[in-house]
């Protein structure tokens, strides 16, 4: 019995691993290394074709092919959206990163080295 034959609400989520501004600079990045430590992604930004050609380069090597969300997280009701659209996947976030920041959030310093440093810690 495959997973599409079981009942609704029975199916397992897809666990994913959420990046937000996943378009480019530090997300992008964040992808990459997680999609080499083998985790499947959900992206998330405001560009369909940067995040679809991003998809398409971590599909190519031979990583699942990730999730692709589309929107402005800067929005009003756009993190209620994209959680309904991620429940509407059948994913459900397991790491999140948030490279891209919320209105009102404080952005933490981010740098090339920690990218080095998490690629060093997923090993």
């Amino acid at each position: 019995m495959s997973e599409a034959d079981l009942p609704q609400g029975s199916r397992r989520a897809r666990r994913v691993t959420l990046i937000t501004g996943a378009s480019g600079g530090i997300g992008a990045d964040l992808a990459r290394v997680f999609a080499r430590h083998r985790h499947d992604l959900a992206l998330v930004a405001r560009s369909r074709v940067k995040l679809e050609a991003l998809a398409d380069e971590i599909a190519a090597a031979r990583r699942p092919r990730p999730l692709v969300l589309v929107f402005d997280l800067i929005e009003q009701g756009a993190v209620s959206e994209l959680a309904a659209a991620l429940d509407a996947a059948g994913a459900t976030p397991d790491i999140s990163a948030w490279p891209a920041s919320l209105p009102g959030s404080t952005r933490p310093n981010s740098s090339r080295s920690s990218i080095s440093t998490l690629e060093r810690s997923l090993k």
